[in-house]
Parts: structure tokens; sequence; C-alpha cells
């Protein structure tokens, strides 16, 4: 542990936070539009004031960002040192951990019980609407693409720093969510990955509000319309998907409770603590002000 420890530290000076920065800030194409109010989306619920200035503000708090660059660093180097380590075998992961992802069902098991038509991706994804964005959390460039298909929301990520291709997908009328990780297949089609996470712990409402890190060059009115979609769904629902003492025991802050109702937001428990601590200590967009 001790070397590791050192390891750690002098991959995190010889990045430093210029080349942390040069990782999680690459070149987005276009320049942002100028921000402006977002009238009601057709067809989509009227959100609340707080979640309406979500929608209109969704980037870091300025007051932030240094620090939050420090961090990405920070993030950066330990996962450039863990990606040094030795790697289990994907193909085995989900018969080594039981239930990957914390689903009452082992991954393979919860991905073969997906409803064909929320697990279908399309193997070109060129041209659906994207937006790419710094990451605040973790640093690199996301990109976030919607598919409304005739029952299913398909929101698809790609992250290539971290090797991460995925898919959340929400059945409109419902909301009821499915999460999976994927992979390429030859002939382009998509098939089931072994999740190196738990995605409930970081997504308690099914798809998560993008919240950039920097404002340039960000579509800043596509994003806007995403966000809003993404908080008309409201708490999304995981049927019998979640296993409940691998949540651990619920959040009772009120600072949280207002929202995170159950309705609004879904619930909060202490398997969300990493994700509640960078909202409110380091971020510090939540609560919504």
């Amino acid at each position: 542990m001790k070397i590791a420890r050192v390891l750690l530290l002098i991959l995190g000076a010889a990045w430093g936070l210029e080349a942390a920065a040069a990782l999680t800030l690459a070149p987005l194409q276009g320049a942002m539009p100028a921000r402006a109010p977002v009238p009601p989306a057709k067809g989509l619920p009227a959100l609340p004031p707080f979640e309406e200035e979500i929608v209109r503000n969704p980037f870091a708090p300025p007051g932030r960002r240094d620090d939050l660059r420090r961090g990405i660093a920070r993030e950066i180097a330990g996962f450039r040192l863990r990606s040094l380590l030795p790697a289990p075998d994907a193909g085995r992961l989900s018969e080594v951990a039981g239930a990957d992802m914390g689903w009452a069902l082992p991954d393979r098991t919860y991905w073969d019980n997906i409803p064909p038509a929320a697990r279908q991706i399309p193997k070109n994804w060129s041209g659906l609407p994207a937006v790419r964005f710094p990451n605040a959390e973790l640093g690199g460039i996301r990109e976030i693409r919607l598919r409304a298909g005739p029952e299913y929301d398909q929101w698809l990520l790609r992250d290539p720093l971290h090797d991460l291709t995925a898919c959340i997908s929400v059945q409109r009328l419902t909301h009821r969510v499915y999460f999976m990780e994927v992979a390429p297949d030859p002939d382009g089609s998509w098939r089931y990955q072994p999740s190196r996470d738990n995605c409930y712990s970081c997504h308690p409402s099914g798809p998560r509000v993008i919240r950039p890190l920097e404002e340039t060059g960000v579509d800043a009115a596509l994003l806007a319309r995403f966000n809003r979609r993404i908080l008309s769904y409201g708490a999304c629902h995981f049927g019998q998907g979640v296993l409940p003492p691998s949540r651990g025991e619920p959040i009772s802050d009120s600072r949280c409770a207002g929202c995170h109702d159950g309705v609004r937001r879904g619930r909060l428990y202490t398997l969300q603590a990493r994700a509640i601590r960078f909202k409110m200590e380091l971020e510090r967009s939540m609560p919504p002000q």
C-alpha cells in the first residue's frame, strides 16, 4: 500500500494540473451560444423554479472550477496508476462479483431480462443529437447522445478516457429505467459488457442532469433540452432491480430530502455518499440555491 501511495504521488506530480486540464478540457467543437431562458418544451411538464434554474445554468460554479481541476488531476493520476495494475478477466467479472452493479440479479441475468426494445442500441450513433462536455467529477470529455425511440429514451454515453460505453434506457410512459454497459461486436452491433462499477451509486434517479465543468464549446441550447427532458422524468424507478441491503441507510439530511423524496428525485442512501460529497462539498452545486 505504501508503494502504491508513493507511485500515486509521483504520477500525480508528473502529470500535474496542466496535463490533467489538457485531458479534461480538450478542445470542443463549436462556440457556445449565449444562454437565454428556455421555454417549456412541448409535451413535457413544467419544472419547478429551482429546476428551471438548473436548466438555465447547469455549469459548475465559477468559484469552484480551479479546485475541481485540481481534484480532476488527482483523479486522472489515480486512474492511470490503476490502469497499470493487472485487471481481472472481464469475462469472469460477473461470476466473481455475483451482482456487479448491485442489482438483485447478477449482471448477465439482469441484461437478459431487459426488454429487447430497451437494449436494442443503434449501430451508428453519428446521426443522433450529441452534447460533448468536460466531466467535472472524473475528468476527460464525455459525449451523451439521445435516441428517442417509440417507447424508450436511450441515453448513450461514450467516455474514451475511462474506456466506457454505456446506455440508460427510460420507458417514457412508466419511467422504468434500465442500465447497461456495452461493447461493440464485429458487425457493429452492441453486446453485454460486464460492469466495473455500481451504476445506482451515482444514479439514484435514473439519468443524471449533465453539469459540465466549463461553458466554452458546449452546445448550451441542446444541453438545456437534454437536461429538461431528464428532469421531466422525476424519480425513475428500478422495479425490483435494487437490493435494499446494498443501498445502506437512507439519508435524512433535510437539505437533500426536500428534493430527493422518491417523487421529484430518487431517495438517497449511504451508497450514494461519494456522489453526495462531490455535489455538496466539492462542486457545491447542491443543494440548489
